[in-house]
């Protein structure tokens, strides 16, 4: 929110009701999963979304990973690392090094 208005605090409420996430979930390439357990799974558009959506629901605590806590700095050169590596795990040591880079205080 840029700025705290009555509006635009009304239309954040908005945006976590099961209506407006169906609207969200349901077009097709948006990759939205819905955590509102009345948007009903079959407002997905294919059946992979449908899947995360089931899982998600599912679950029994959230969990995350480090990125979550990170500086988005840190954060976009970690995912870049993740998929450096699975790219080329013989390559870890290198990747590793690239981090202690990004995260030393300059």
């Amino acid at each position: 929110m840029f700025r705290d208005t009555p509006a635009a605090r009304e239309f954040i409420a908005y945006l976590t009701t099961s209506e407006a996430q169906a609207i969200w979930t349901a077009r097709p390439g948006s990759g939205a999963i819905s955590v509102n357990k009345q948007v009903s799974l079959d407002n997905y558009p294919d059946e992979l979304s449908r899947d995360l959506a089931a899982s998600l629901l599912a679950a029994s605590e959230p969990r995350f990973d480090a990125s979550d806590s990170m500086p988005q700095v840190m954060a976009s050169a970690f995912h870049h690392a993740v998929l450096a590596y699975l790219d080329n795990p013989a390559q870890l040591d290198a990747i590793l090094r690239q981090l202690d880079e990004v995260r030393q205080p300059r």
